[in-house]
């Protein structure tokens, strides 16, 4: 059994320190001049603040010599704290050397092939709008291993957060929201002709669900 691994894998904070002109259109940086102390270990402050109220905004403190994220706050368009994840101890151990092939059981793994396509492999889909200054930054046409297309795979972003949206006739189940709210993590589901489409992200609610409520599926002929 051959399993694929490519699944794009969008991180933030390192496209947004390769892409500051991109992610500075929606977005305020500031780092702090002063120290603050997480885990008990020095640390610098972050702040990722959205300039709009339909994304959230997020500040950082990072372990001053290994750059380790150590609290990480996020906050809604009111700047009210919805989310917060800190270490409240940490110890840094030399890695132990393994083998890939001796923690993972390759052939218990059930095959899925993810196809990288251009932005124009979405022919029967549009999005008739997104939040401004977002655009999609890949596209995937996922199978199984009979070679029969599960969903399509779209992952927009503004240059710091994204958005997943499958559309397909199997669609995608959000195993750990079920379509509900975790925190700062939303859902949107959505039943399109005979579509199944899921909007998943980062982002408020509503602002998902708008998204997904302009897609607009083509016909054949369009």
């Amino acid at each position: 059994v051959t399993a694929y691994f490519n699944k794009p894998q969008f991180k933030p904070l390192k496209y947004l320190h390769e892409n500051l002109s991109k992610a500075t259109q929606s977005y305020e940086l500031a780092i702090s001049k002063n120290y603050d102390y997480v885990a008990g270990r020095q640390a610098v402050r972050l702040s990722v603040i959205s300039k709009s109220k339909d994304r959230y905004s997020y500040v950082y403190w990072f372990d001053s010599d290994d750059h380790i994220i150590l609290r990480t706050d996020t906050l809604n368009g009111q700047g009210e704290l919805i989310e917060r994840f800190v270490l409240t101890s940490l110890t840094l151990k030399q890695p132990a050397e393994y083998s890939i092939e001796n923690t993972i059981n390759l052939a218990s793994i059930e095959s899925v092939l993810y196809h990288n396509e251009s932005n124009e492999g979405v022919k029967q889909a549009k999005i008739d709008w997104l939040p401004a200054n977002f655009w999609i930054f890949s596209i995937q046409s996922v199978y199984d291993k009979s070679q029969t297309l599960l969903y399509k795979h779209l992952l927009l972003t503004d240059g710091f957060a994204s958005v997943d949206i499958y559309l397909g006739q199997s669609g995608r189940e959000a195993k750990l929201t079920r379509g509900q709210q975790l925190d700062a993590f939303h859902v949107f589901k959505h039943v399109l002709g005979e579509k199944k489409v899921s909007v998943e992200g980062r982002l408020p609610y509503e602002t998902l669900k708008k998204i997904g409520l302009n897609i607009v599926l083509k016909n054949s002929h369009d």
